[in-house]
């Protein structure tokens, strides 16, 4: 069986940026538990990419401050 991408995910960061980071992070780990690690550099940037997008209903490459509401505050 191959590994998943949940090893990415272990062990979280050290500190926190931004609100919400804690529970985005969890989230991401929860979907990469379940998807075998990518043979490519691109399919692991496609689905990153595409699973920041779901989860937060914003691209990845936004440069403005993203606020999920369903994430509580600090």
């Amino acid at each position: 069986m191959r590994p998943t991408l949940a090893i990415l995910f272990q062990p979280g960061p050290g500190q926190w940026g931004l609100r919400g980071d804690p529970h985005l992070w969890q989230e991401l780990a929860d979907l990469a538990a379940e998807r075998p690690l990518p043979y490519s550099e691109i399919e692991l940037s496609d689905w990153l990419h595409a699973q920041f997008a779901d989860l937060t209903g914003q691209p990845l490459s936004s440069e403005k401050p993203i606020a999920v509401e369903r994430f509580p505050r600090r």
